[in-house]
């Protein structure tokens, strides 16, 4: 006697969340990169900033495996300001890391 049953989903690679990661985390670098060529002087706040923009729809389209790849993207765009900054080897590291967990939490909660 048939079952009705539906079919089990796709089973997806055990790395699959690699590549969309990686490619948040790209495109959130080149465009916070950019964004950074329009910062006002002597600060680091640039007047617009499409990373978030692009975090926010690599969020909505991939889901959580693009929060990884927002934080990695952040931390990278943010790591030599603080060389720039002249601030001591903690702070140089701390600074960028909270700035790309605020970035992941902002993409998550915007999703």
């Amino acid at each position: 006697m048939p079952t009705n049953r539906p079919a089990p989903p796709p089973r997806q690679a055990p790395w699959g969340w690699l590549v969309p990661a990686l490619l948040t985390a790209l495109a959130y670098l080149l465009a916070g990169k950019l964004a950074l060529l329009l910062a006002i002087p002597p600060g680091y706040a640039a007047p617009i900033y499409p990373s978030a923009g692009i975090a926010l729809a690599a969020v909505l389209v991939h889901g959580r495996p693009a929060l990884l790849g927002v934080a990695l993207g952040s931390f990278l765009v943010n790591l030599p300001l603080g060389e720039a900054r002249a601030l001591s080897t903690l702070s140089a590291l701390g600074s960028p890391l909270v700035n790309g967990l605020g970035a992941m939490l902002q993409a998550a909660l915007g999703a």
